[in-house]
Parts: C-alpha cells; sequence; structure tokens
C-alpha cells in the first residue's frame, strides 16, 4: 500500500510542467517588440523528477522491496534441507527443516520436509536391516539374521524381502537347533524314536539350498553319528539261570547263563528279578570302538 500512497501525495508532473509553459507564453505576449526576449525560467527540479508511481505507470514495472533479514534466513534453511534430501543426507535436513521450524512455526511446508525426511530415513534403515540380515544369512549366522529381518518388518510390516527373510531364516534357525541338539547327544541315538527323528533331520539337511561350510559340517557329522547308532556291537550277559532277566528298550531275555545279544550304540538298563530276592538294576554303555566287558545281572540278596 506504501508505493499508491506516495503516487497519491505527489503532485502530477505533467500537469506542472503546462502551468510553467503557459507562463512563459504569457510573459512574451506582453513583452515589446523590439525587446530581447528574456530566457525562459529553468522548471523546478521537483517539477521535472516523475513520482515514483508515475515512474512505475510509464515502466510498468514495481519498485523492488527490500526483503526481511527473517525470511531471507527462513528461505536459506529449507533450500540447505531440500539440497540435503537430493543428497540423502538425512541428518542435515533434518537440522536444516528443524531451524526453518524455529523461525515459521507449524508451516506447512516445513512438516512436508521434516516428514520426508522421517519417510526416507525408515526407508533407509528397512534397506540397511535387510541387507544385514543377508550378511548374516551368508555366514550362516541364522538367528542374528532372523533378528535383521524381523528389525525390517517393525519399520515395514509390508516389506517384501525382509518377509521372505524372514521366512527363509525361521526355517533354517529350526534346522540348525535339531541339527545341534542331534550332535550334542549322540548316545540317545540308541532310543529308536530320537534316531527316526535324526534321521529325519538329515535328510532335511541333505535337502535344504543354498548349502553353507557351517551346514555341510553338521550333515556329514550327523551322517556318521547315524552310522555308528545303527551298527550293533557285541554284548555278552551273565546270569546265574535263576534270576529272570530284561533288558529295557530290547525286551525279556528269561533265565540264562551266559546271553550275547547284538546292540547299537547306547545306554541301557538289565533289571533282574528272582522270588524271594531283592531285584537287582544294572545300567551298562556300548560304545562303538570299544569291547564292553560281560553285563553281570543276579539276584543274590534274599528278602
Amino acid at each position: 500500500w506504501l508505493p499508491g500512497w506516495t503516487a497519491k501525495q505527489t503532485p502530477d508532473a505533467g500537469a506542472e510542467t503546462t502551468a510553467v509553459a503557459r507562463g512563459a507564453d504569457s510573459e512574451r505576449a506582453l513583452a515589446p517588440p523590439d525587446a530581447e526576449p528574456s530566457p525562459a525560467p529553468a522548471p523546478a527540479v521537483a517539477a521535472t523528477r516523475p513520482a515514483p508511481a508515475a515512474a512505475a505507470r510509464a515502466g510498468g514495472a514495481t519498485a523492488p522491496a527490500s526483503t526481511p533479514a527473517g525470511d531471507r534466513n527462513y528461505m536459506d534453511a529449507m533450500s540447505r534441507g531440500l539440497a540435503a534430501l537430493d543428497r540423502e543426507q538425512w541428518s542435515e535436513a533434518r537440522a536444516a527443516f528443524e531451524d526453518a521450524s524455529r523461525r515459521r512455526p507449524n508451516a506447512p511446508e516445513v512438516r512436508d520436509g521434516l516428514a520426508r525426511v522421517a519417510a526416507a530415513e525408515r526407508r533407509a534403515a528397512v534397506a540397511d536391516a535387510i541387507r544385514r540380515g543377508a550378511e548374516l544369512e551368508a555366514a550362516e549366522r541364522w538367528s542374528e539374521a532372523e533378528r535383521s529381518y524381523v528389525e525390517a518388518l517393525a519399520l515395514d510390516p509390508e516389506a517384501a524381502d525382509a518377509l521372505a527373510g524372514r521366512d527363509r531364516t525361521a526355517a533354517r534357525v529350526e534346522l540348525d537347533r535339531r541339527l545341534t541338539d542331534h550332535l550334542g547327544n549322540t548316545d540317545r541315538l540308541a532310543s529308536e524314536a530320537v534316531f527316526d527323528d535324526a534321521a529325519g533331520t538329515l535328510e532335511a539337511a541333505r535337502g535344504t539350498v543354498p548349502r553353507g561350510p557351517r551346514l555341510d559340517e553338521q550333515t556329514a557329522r550327523l551322517e556318521a553319528a547315524l552310522e555308528i547308532a545303527s551298527t550293533p556291537l557285541p554284548v555278552v550277559l551273565v546270569s546265574d539261570s535263576l534270576t529272570e532277566v530284561t533288558v529295557y528298550r530290547v525286551g525279556s531275555l528269561g533265565r540264562f547263563a551266559r546271553r550275547e545279544l547284538e546292540l547299537r550304540p547306547g545306554a541301557y538298563t538289565a533289571v533282574g528279578s528272582r522270588d524271594g530276592y531283592r531285584d537287582v538294576r544294572v545300567r551298562f554303555v556300548v560304545e562303538p570302538g570299544t569291547a564292553p566287558s560281560a553285563v553281570t545281572v543276579r539276584c543274590t540278596e534274599a528278602l
């Protein structure tokens, strides 16, 4: 409104110039014919300089207005924020938009800029978690890889690569757990149920891809353990032909003085019973590569 107000207060330059010209013509008309015409007075400077509003109308442009320092700082902060976004420098972009927010709180463009930074940071974090999960998979660190994919899904539940990675590593975590359990308890392979479960685990391990050194080593070790566990070894039992002998997981053997069995490696328990005598229990272990000594089962303590 300031240029318009100035224009109203400034006299019209054209009208003032016309009035000066008319005064000069009147003086020439009153002067004697032989008199030398006196020079016309110089027009006033103020009358001949166009007013700002008139100059603006004549040139069709508006006089530039100075930009307040606060506006310049705000625009500078927004420019820095947008440039940092283009360079994917999220922390720098956030700092610039927060600077702009302090100068114009709740400005919609500032909120938009901060939202774009948050979305970009979230996408970057998801991509980083997926990348880390893939690296852990390559190292066969299945539990850690699964956790990394779960972290990615916490940020973006619909991330396809994270969903596939989580399901893939969950299966490998379970397979690794079963392999580790059987390899750490090979003495339990004498149990038919445990042996069958270990055999199923071995089949699953053989068919698993992609493979790595850890899986190959576990597969080979379990295969060897099952081979050993499935190879019976001779075991000699000695009694007195009066004691009824039963071997758990084998069955009732009746009365005998000497009995030879073929038993798979593992831990066994023999029980002897005889009327009028206290029952006896004898635990023995069949170990591969070691010839077991004779196992004696007799009831000798009368009731």
